[in-house]
């Protein structure tokens, strides 16, 4: 299947399905992009703080990433998704080298991929969107955007649309309305943007913040420039 403008087709209440290989190709790219981008980085580069992830540095997020993996694969998700989770993540994997976690995260690609293969829609989706928000947290805090129109985006911005028509409808409408590309779309529904941001694109804030509600993620507290 091609990948075109998913966000449309949601908008438009069209079916729309990725075939399980489509998914597993999606993560994988992403993983593979911001492990090259992260093998390229030296200790100061490691230890710059990501905007959007308050008090992690960019190591504290690879962590993170590889960490989400590493629990999955060994059975550790006893309050999954929550502050205290992640925390553990960073803290078992930090002392590290960042190659050292690199190579974990390859290592343990294989097993990771046959789980992605295994679950269904839209678990498999949510997979791609954490990754693909995370390479691109990543690239904001080196300055090094790309890759806006990769697969993965499309693939996570529909697992983030796919909420809304159950959920937020209200909000899928007021969105619909706006001329968004799909990465624009997926760093809004992330949290990805600032208050005053978020009302100069003509969005009330209060209806992203009830679509973050309870998760991981919140809107962010300073503006967040992101131009390929």
């Amino acid at each position: 299947m091609a990948v075109g403008d998913v966000k449309k087709r949601y908008l438009d209440q069209m079916s729309t399905r990725f075939t399980p290989e489509e998914v597993l190709g999606a993560a994988q790219g992403t993983r593979r992009r911001s492990i090259e981008i992260l093998r390229s980085l030296n200790e100061t580069q490691a230890a710059l703080p990501v905007l959007p992830c308050p008090g992690w540095s960019v190591k504290d997020l690879t962590c993170h990433m590889f960490g989400v993996a590493d629990d999955i694969l060994n059975g550790r998700l006893d309050n999954v998704g929550s502050d205290a989770w992640t925390a553990e993540q960073v803290a078992r994997h930090t002392p590290k080298s960042l190659a050292e976690i690199c190579d974990d995260w390859e290592s343990s690609s294989a097993d990771f991929d046959a789980f992605v293969l295994s679950i269904p829609s839209p678990s498999n989706l949510q997979v791609v969107m954490d990754l693909v928000t995370h390479e691109h947290d990543i690239r904001l805090a080196l300055n090094q955007q790309g890759c806006q129109d990769s697969d993965s985006v499309t693939i996570g911005l529909e697992y983030l649309l796919g909420h809304l028509r159950h959920e937020n409808p209200e909000l899928l409408s007021l969105l619909d309305k706006l001329d968004l590309s799909d990465f624009e779309m997926l760093r809004v529904l992330s949290g990805r943007r600032s208050l005053r941001q978020l009302e100069d694109m003509g969005i009330d804030g209060s209806l992203i913040h009830q679509r973050l509600e309870g998760s991981p993620m919140s809107i962010s507290d300073v503006d967040i420039d992101e131009v390929e």
